[in-house]
């Protein structure tokens, strides 16, 4: 079978808007590096992290198939896919429209991090220049 979907799918406000240099504090950690790269700021004024560094510290399951430059993330029972210099992610199928796009630096799918927070379910709040999530 085959499916469609909107591409102008109504657009959610996934924005962690950063000043100067920011930190990301999951539970009573705090995140100082990334693998193969750190988080940075895009011109967008996202932060952006390397997908499966912070993905799977998180608990998730990441699958990437280089061919289609798409990551895919599971956790619980939620799927939620990427491809690169897309605007648009899908979250169980159901397309979602972001500001940013996700990018491939030095071999390492960078996604904005406020998207996969929410796109996770994962409560998060910005204070100090730091980025602080409770996963329980």
């Amino acid at each position: 079978g085959t499916s469609s979907y909107n591409a102008n799918a109504a657009p959610i406000n996934h924005s962690i808007h950063v000043k100067g240099t920011s930190l990301l504090k999951v539970n009573d950690y705090d995140v100082l590096y990334c693998t193969p790269i750190g988080p940075y700021v895009n011109e967008e004024k996202r932060l952006m992290v390397p997908l499966r560094s912070v993905a799977e510290l998180l608990g998730a399951k990441v699958d990437y198939n280089g061919k289609l430059q798409e990551a895919k993330i599971r956790w619980s029972s939620n799927e939620i896919v990427f491809q690169k210099g897309a605007k648009t992610y899908k979250l169980n199928n159901t397309p979602a429209q972001m500001d940013t796009q996700p990018e491939v630096i030095q071999d390492a799918f960078v996604i904005p991090l406020g998207v996969l927070l929410r796109s996770m379910n994962i409560p998060f709040e910005y204070r100090n220049n730091k980025v602080i999530l409770k996963n329980p």
